[in-house]
């Protein structure tokens, strides 16, 4: 196995060799294989204190290409490569995550290079095998604590490519899985105490930390010229920003955000994520006052491409603009807005659209 301690310039050199030595035959053609690191990430979810998964194995199948969307668990889909089990963590057999904790463009490493864990280049399908008995969520002021399910324990977080300059840094792992738990979160029934919850595949995704992004944003909800001010209705606890794929921006156009992919109508619009706009946890416990800038909202994680940009469109919308068909519907009128991630660095948009925000002016 070719250990990848090499530059990115002498790993390319060394495949030419490879390959002109033995006539371009792409069966000989050697196999290279990089460390492989993870973390976990989530977005913020209505009303939850603690959304706990404890991870038995993550299981990485090869597979043809990132389209390869097929259901089978069949081993060695592709070429040599063979399936890859994770089940040490730190010298446990298993790590229990609290979601809730690691929200935004935080995340926890349950998977470092130190580990010495080497994953040859090319796309995979990474599940997480899931311990349901040690899974649980518990509310705000709620010290009881629910089932969570995943159904035949298996979570199934999406496809990914194993790159060669995708590596760890001080920030953190070369590859995150990111939640979006108000998609992939389901009550069972309307009683959580009988039924407890389940978590979908439905809003998780792997993302490549080298090509993503991070968008975040101050929200003015109370003082002069602020949500309230402009929409007298947006007085709800929870108010949500979306997130779509590319130009969203023009009139006509239906912006939608269901759970399940399905449902999505000819035509429309699927929101990409979502998040909730929620206190700035930075600022002076102490403060009694109500403050602009003690609000805001965040999304860690977003994907931009291979070395490029990409652009995404901003919605805010108040907790009483979400029909029962899944609408998203900008509230106060007007509030969305085109915004370009760049790889690795930050995008602010603050809400509502022309608002400065806490940083502008503070230069000292």
């Amino acid at each position: 196995m070719l250990k990848v301690k090499l530059s990115y310039a002498a790993l390319m050199v060394s495949v030419a060799l490879g390959v002109n030595s033995c006539g371009g035959d792409s069966s000989d053609e050697p196999t290279i294989s990089v460390p492989f690191s993870l973390g976990i990430s989530d977005a913020p979810v209505d009303k939850t204190d603690e959304v706990v998964i404890t991870i038995d194995q993550i299981i990485l199948t090869p597979i043809d290409d990132e389209d390869d969307d097929d259901d089978d668990d069949d081993d060695d889909d592709d070429d040599k490569r063979e399936t890859i089990v994770i089940d040490d963590f730190d010298g446990e057999g298993t790590i229990s995550v609290n979601l809730v904790d690691y929200t935004g463009n935080e995340q926890l490493a349950i998977v470092n290079e130190s580990d010495d864990i080497e994953v040859p280049i090319g796309h995979y399908k990474m599940t997480l095998v899931v311990i349901n008995d040690m899974s649980y969520v518990s509310y705000e002021n709620n010290e009881a604590e629910y089932d969570l399910k995943v159904p035949s324990s298996k979570l199934k977080v999406g496809s990914f490519e194993m790159l060669l300059e995708a590596t760890e840094t001080p920030v953190g792992p070369a590859y995150t899985v990111e939640f979006d738990l108000r998609k992939s979160l389901v009550m069972r029934g309307k009683d959580p105490e009988k039924n407890g919850f389940i978590l979908r595949p439905h809003g998780v995704r792997v993302v490549v930390n080298t090509n993503s992004g991070h968008i975040e944003g101050d929200v003015n909800l109370f003082e002069e010229q602020g949500i309230v001010a402009l929409d007298a209705e947006c007085t709800g606890p929870d108010h949500v920003v979306y997130l779509f794929e590319g130009d969203q921006t023009a009139d006509g156009i239906e912006l939608v955000d269901f759970d399940n992919p399905e449902d999505v109508p000819e035509g429309a619009v699927q929101a990409f994520a979502s998040t909730l706009v929620k206190l700035d946890e930075d600022e002076d416990d102490d403060e009694v006052s109500i403050d602009v800038d003690e609000y805001e909202y965040e999304f860690g994680f977003v994907p931009t491409g291979e070395g490029s940009d990409k652009d995404y469109t901003l919605v805010f919308a108040c907790d009483d603009t979400f029909d029962d068909k899944g609408i998203v519907i900008p509230k106060p009128k007007g509030q969305k807005s085109l915004v370009t991630v760049s790889a690795g660095e930050e995008a602010e948009l603050n809400f509502p659209l022309g608002y400065k925000g806490d940083d502008d002016g503070d230069d000292d």
